[in-house]
C-alpha cells in the first residue's frame, strides 16, 4: 500500500495570460466562454473568429441559447479573438495564449454600437480555474529558456513543481534522455509518470519504462507539469502527466544561434581531490546550435520550424579506489593488516581438515603469510597483473584506497528537432514533427583506473521520433483529432576491454570460445577494485502509437470521447563472457568459514586460484511485444454560471508481453511433474511452455475500468472551490521468462557447495564445459533442480485512487492563492518489474 495526503499551501505567479487548467486534451488547447451585453443577458447567434498569430489557422463558432462559445483542439499558441453581433461594436481580443491540455474560458462583454466601431483589448489578465479539478503547472517558453537546467534537458525543470519526487536517482545529471523520467508525482512510483510529447506518449513500456527522446529546451513550446488530472484521457500513468509541446513555425522568419560554455578555469578544486592531493579536473562544456523558423507559403499557410544542438563535454571523473599493494601482487601479504592494526593472517584453502578439538574444519596459516610461487594461481596472477601499480600509501594499516587519479570522462550529443504546420483550410490543419538524436555516447576518462557496477563504462545511445496530428473540423460543433506516432531508441552499453578475451589471462582458449562476448571476464576480489565488466549490451526498444480524440459540443455539455492504441516492442539485450568472484573466506581460518572480517584476502583467494561464486551467463535475447487499448468519455457539464462538473470514465486493456518465437513459460504448481515416477514420489510443479494458442506471460484483464469526476464550483467572483476523484491504472512493466531458451553455468568453485573446499580452480573453472540453451525440448524437466523465475498466470492489475480539494483566490489579476488537500492510494501493485512468482 502507498497512501500518502498532503496539504499545501503555495502562491502561483501566472506568467500565462489566461486560465489556469480546465479541460482539453492531452496535447491541444481549448477556449470556451460567455457573450454578454452590458446588462448581463446572454448573446445568442453571435460570431467568433480564432485565429492562430503563428499559423494563421483560422476557427469560427457561433454562441448557443446559453451565449456560450467553445473552439476545441487547438494547437497551443498566441490566439486572437474577434466577436461580432448586430447591435454590437466588434469585439477583438489580442494575445490570447493558449496552453496544453488546457481549456482557457474567456467571457466576452460586448458594448452597444455600430460592427464598424471595435473595442480592442491587447492582453487578458489571469482567472480563477472555473472549469475543473485539475491540479497543474505549465512554464512558458520564456520560462523553459530562462530556468537553469543542467545540460539544458528541459524535463529537468519538472523537479521544480510541488509534489514531484525522485529517491533513486535525485535530479540526474545525466546526459542520456532515457534517465529523465526517473521521477514519480503526487505519492506515486517513479517511473510511473506519462510523459506527453506534442500528445504522443514517448516512454517505452518495455524495461522499466525509460524515457524515449527529449527535446532541446530550444525545440520546447512549453512544459506543463499535471500532478492530478481528473480528465479521462490521460492513462497509463499513476495520475500524473507531464506534456511537453515542441515549437511551431511562424508567419515571419525568425532564428537564431547560442552557445552555452562553461570551462573548469573558473571553477574551484574539489574537497576529495585537495585532500587526495591531486589537481583540479579539467571541466570543458560548450552547448551550442542554431534553430530558423519561418513560412514555407504564406498563400497555403504552411510555416517550419527547425533547430539544431550538439553538446561537446568534458566532465571531471576522480577514481579513488582499492588496488593490490606491490607485495600482494607476488604473493606477499606480511603487511596486509585489519583497520585495528592486526595482521589479517593467509591461511592455506588447501589443508583444509577436521577440526580435532571440536566442530567444522580447520586450516593451517601458510608461513610468513606468503604465498609459495609454486602454489600461485597462473590465471589468478595474470588477472592481478591487469591491475596498475597504487599511486599514494592509502590508508594506514589496511593500504585502502591507494589509487587516486582524475581524468575526463566525455559526452558528445547531436539531435535535431524540425516540424511543419499546415493549416489547410479552416476544417483541416495538420503538423508532422521530427525528431533525431544522432548521438548520445559517453566514454570514460582515458589512462583511469575505474570500477565499474552492472553498466559498462562505454555508452552509447541512437534515438528518433516522429509525430503526426490532423484536425478535422465536419462543422462548428464536431472536432476530430487524429495523432499518430513512431519511435525508436537504441541503447548501448559496453565494456573497456572489448575485443579483448579470457585468454589474455590464461583461460583456455576452449572454454573462452564458448563465451558469446569477446571481453576479459568481470572479476571480483573482495575488497578491491573489479576488473573489466562482462555484458555487452545491445537493446532497441520501439513504440508506435495511434489516438483518436472527438469532441461534440451540444448546450452546455462538452462531450469528448476516443480511442487510444500502443505497441512497444523490445528486441535484444545483453551478452556476457563470464564473472569471477573471489572474497576472503577461501584463505580464512583457523576455522573455516564461507568468509571472515579478521583473516583472509580477496586478492590471496585470486592468486590461489580458489573462488567465492560466478558464473557464465547465456541468455535468450527475446523479441518481445506490448499492445495496450483504451476508451474514454469525459463530459464538461456547466450548470449554471457557476458550477462546472467534469464525469467521464477510461477503460484500458494492458495486454501482457508476447514473444516473437514463444519462448515464454510459466511455473505451474499442481502439474504432475514426470520426475516424480523416477524417484517414486508424487512430485508436482514444473514449467510449462506457452504457445501460438496461449502466447501472453500471463493471463490478460479486461475489467480495468477507471472513473473519474471533478467538480469547480465559483464561490464569489475571485473565488472558487475545486475537488476531483479518480482511479489510474500505472503501467504494468515486465516481460516474460525464457528459461530452457536462456542457460546459466555456474562456478563449481567448492565441493557439494559447501563454500570451504575448493574444487574447480581459476585455471581451469570449467572443466566440463558450459550448460547450452535446450529450449522447451525436455517439457516439465526443464531446469530440474535449478531455478525458474516466472509470473503467476493471475496477474492482478495495481490500481492508484487520487482525490484531491483546494480553493483558489484572485489576489490579484496576475497573482492566484491556492489552498489544498491531496491523497493518494495504491493497491495490488506489483513488487518490482522483475520476475516475481507471487507479486
Amino acid at each position: 500500500m502507498n497512501y500518502r495526503y498532503r496539504l499545501e499551501f503555495f502562491v502561483l505567479v501566472a506568467a500565462a495570460l489566461l486560465p489556469q487548467a480546465c479541460f482539453g486534451q492531452a496535447f491541444t488547447a481549448s477556449l470556451t466562454g460567455l457573450v454578454t451585453d452590458p446588462t448581463g443577458g446572454v448573446v445568442t447567434g453571435a460570431t467568433m473568429k480564432l485565429k492562430n498569430t503563428a499559423t494563421a489557422e483560422e476557427r469560427q463558432a457561433k454562441t448557443g441559447d446559453e451565449g456560450r462559445y467553445t473552439f476545441s483542439q487547438l494547437l497551443p499558441g498566441v490566439y486572437e479573438l474577434t466577436g461580432e453581433a448586430q447591435g454590437f461594436r466588434t469585439f477583438v481580443q489580442r494575445n490570447i495564449n493558449l496552453q496544453a491540455s488546457r481549456s482557457a474560458a474567456l467571457n466576452v462583454t460586448f458594448q452597444l454600437g455600430d460592427l464598424t466601431q471595435r473595442v480592442e483589448i491587447a492582453e487578458a489578465a489571469v482567472q480563477l480555474d472555473t472549469q475543473t479539478a485539475n491540479q497543474s503547472l505549465t512554464l512558458s517558453r520564456d520560462m523553459v529558456l530562462s530556468l537553469p537546467t543542467n545540460a539544458r534537458n528541459p524535463m529537468s525543470l519538472v523537479h521544480a513543481t510541488a509534489g514531484v519526487t525522485a529517491p533513486g536517482v535525485g535530479i540526474t545529471q545525466a546526459t542520456q534522455d532515457q534517465n529523465h523520467d526517473r521521477f514519480g508525482v503526487n505519492g506515486n512510483r517513479s517511473t510511473s509518470t506519462g510523459v506527453l510529447l506534442d500528445g504522443v506518449s514517448v516512454t517505452t513500456g518495455t524495461g522499466w519504462n525509460g524515457l524515449l527522446y527529449s527535446p532541446s529546451v530550444d525545440a520546447v513550446q512549453e512544459v506543463q507539469v499535471i500532478r492530478n488530472s481528473y480528465d479521462a484521457q490521460f492513462g497509463k500513468s499513476g495520475g500524473g502527466v507531464v506534456s511537453i509541446v515542441s515549437k511551431g513555425g511562424s508567419a515571419q522568419f525568425h532564428g537564431g544561434v547560442y552557445e552555452f560554455l562553461r570551462n573548469s578555469t573558473l571553477d574551484a578544486n574539489t574537497w576529495t581531490n585537495n585532500r587526495t592531493g591531486q589537481r583540479k579536473p579539467i571541466f570543458q562544456r560548450s552547448q551550442f546550435g542554431g534553430n530558423l523558423s519561418g513560412p514555407i507559403s504564406r498563400s497555403k499557410r504552411v510555416v517550419f520550424f527547425g533547430n539544431y544542438e550538439g553538446l561537446r563535454q568534458g566532465s571531471p571523473a576522480t577514481s579513488i579506489v582499492n588496488l593490490p599493494t606491490p607485495l600482494q601482487r607476488q604473493g606477499d601479504f606480511s603487511e596486509t593488516r585489519n583497520p585495528n592494526g592486526t595482521l589479517s593472517v593467509i591461511y592455506n584453502p588447501f589443508s583444509l581438515r577436521a577440526n580435532p578439538s571440536g566442530t567444522g574444519s580447520i586450516r593451517d596459516a601458510l608461513p610468513g603469510n606468503r604465498i609459495p610461487a609454486s602454489m600461485i594461481d597462473p590465471v589468478g596472477k595474470a588477472a592481478v597483473g591487469l591491475y596498475p601499480a597504487p599511486n599514494n600509501p592509502g590508508d594506514p594499516f589496511t593500504n585502502a584506497r591507494n589509487y587516486a587519479a582524475t581524468g575526463k570522462s566525455t559526452a558528445l550529443t547531436d539531435r535535431v528537432d524540425a516540424r511543419i504546420d499546415w493549416a489547410r483550410s479552416e476544417k483541416h490543419t495538420m503538423y508532422g514533427r521530427f525528431s533525431r538524436a544522432f548521438r548520445l555516447d559517453n566514454r570514460p576518462p582515458a589512462g583511469v583506473w575505474q570500477s565499474y557496477g552492472g553498466t559498462g563504462p562505454i555508452h552509447g545511445n541512437r534515438r528518433y521520433h516522429i509525430a503526426v496530428g490532423n484536425t478535422f473540423i465536419p462543422n462548428p460543433t464536431w472536432v476530430v483529432n487524429l495523432l499518430l506516432g513512431h519511435g525508436s531508441w537504441a541503447e548501448k552499453q559496453r565494456s573497456d576491454t572489448y575485443g579483448r578475451d579470457g585468454t589474455e589471462i590464461g583461460l583456455p582458449a576452449s572454454l573462452v570460445s564458448q563465451f558469446d562476448v569477446k571481453t576479459i571476464p568481470q572479476i571480483y576480489p573482495s575488497g578491491y577494485s573489479n576488473i573489466s565488466h562482462s555484458r555487452d549490451l545491445n537493446n532497441v526498444s520501439r513504440v508506435d502509437n495511434l489516438q483518436l480524440n472527438v469532441t461534440k459540443e451540444k448546450g452546455v455539455h462538452s462531450f469528448k470521447f476516443g480511442f487510444g492504441w500502443e505497441s512497444d516492442k523490445g528486441t535484444g539485450g545483453g551478452l556476457y563472457s563470464a564473472d569471477f568472484n573471489f572474497s576472503r573466506g577461501m584463505t580464512s581460518g583457523p576455522t573455516a568459514a564461507t568468509n571472515s572480517s579478521t583473516s583472509g584476502d580477496g586478492i590471496a583467494s585470486m592468486l590461489l586460484g580458489t573462488g567465492s561464486g560466478g558464473s557464465v551467463q547465456k541468455p535468450a535475447l527475446g523479441a518481445s511485444n506490448r499492445v495496450y487499448y483504451s476508451l474514454y468519455f469525459q463530459d464538461t457539464w456547466r450548470i449554471g454560471k457557476r458550477l462546472t462538473l467534469n464525469p467521464g470514465v477510461r477503460y484500458e486493456i494492458q495486454k501482457p508481453a508476447t514473444e516473437r518465437y514463444d519462448r515464454y513459460s510459466n511455473f505451474f504448481y499442481d502439474v504432475v511433474n514426470p520426475l516424480g515416477a523416477k524417484v517414486g514420489m508424487n512430485l508436482r510443479g514444473g514449467l510449462v511452455f506457452l504457445d501460438k494458442n496461449n502466447r501472453y506471460s500471463w493471463n490478460p484483464n479486461y475489467r480495468d475500468f477507471a472513473p473519474r469526476l471533478g467538480l469547480s464550483y465559483k464561490l464569489a467572483e475571485k473565488l472558487v472551490l475545486r475537488a476531483g476523484y479518480g482511479i489510474f491504472f500505472p503501467t504494468v512493466l515486465g516481460g516474460g521468462d525464457m528459461t530452457g531458451f536462456s542457460a546459466t553455468t555456474s562456478w563449481v568453485y567448492s565441493r557439494g557447495g559447501d563454500g570451504i573446499t575448493p574444487q574447480d580452480l581459476f585455471r581451469n573453472p570449467y572443466p566440463t564445459g558450459l550448460i547450452l540453451p535446450i529450449g522447451n525440448s525436455q517439457g516439465l524437466l526443464t531446469n530440474v533442480g535449478q531455478s525458474a523465475g516466472s509470473y503467476q498466470r493471475d496477474h492482478p492489475s495495481g490500481y492508484v485512487q487520487n482525490y484531491s480539494a483546494d480553493f483558489q483566490f484572485e489576489l490579484s489579476p496576475s497573482t492566484v492563492v491556492q489552498l489544498g488537500y491531496t491523497g493518494h492510494q495504491a493497491r495490488k501493485l506489483a513488487l518490482s518489474y522483475s520476475l516475481n512468482d507471487n507479486q
